[in-house]
């Protein structure tokens, strides 16, 4: 291998490497946006978390982890419900599965997804 072949093999595994770095970068930023705007309504705690991430990198994440708000705005609304889910229904998961699969539809809805699990056990005793 020549010398000319192998500053080319190493300029190549440097900005592989590099683009590597910036895309983690890049999702770390996005992460903490959307970690963020899962946990607080205000606009600007939104953008000085992810301007934390975007000039300190992964201090910042660290940063962000041990200051973020604990629970999400999903989870402190059913925190919130206390004690209006039925009885039979709080402190039990009885069709994880559904709602695992509807995580993302239903976040924020528990009625709703309180609603569906009870058609589909109504569907399953008829069935």
């Amino acid at each position: 291998m020549d010398q000319q072949s192998l500053n080319q093999l190493i300029t190549f595994a440097i900005a592989a490497a590099v683009a590597t770095l910036v895309a983690i970068w890049l999702g770390l930023i996005v992460w903490t946006w959307r970690d963020m705007r899962s946990r607080s309504r205000d606009p600007i705690a939104q953008i000085a978390a992810a301007l934390l991430v975007t000039v300190l990198n992964l201090p910042g994440v660290l940063v962000y982890l041990l200051l973020r708000p604990r629970e999400t705005l999903a989870e402190a609304y059913e925190h919130s419900l206390g004690g209006s889910a039925p009885a039979g229904h709080r402190g039990k998961e009885r069709l994880p599965w559904l709602r695992t699969a509807y995580s993302g539809t239903l976040a924020g809805m528990p009625g709703l997804l309180y609603a569906a699990e009870k058609a589909m056990r109504r569907v399953r005793r008829t069935a």
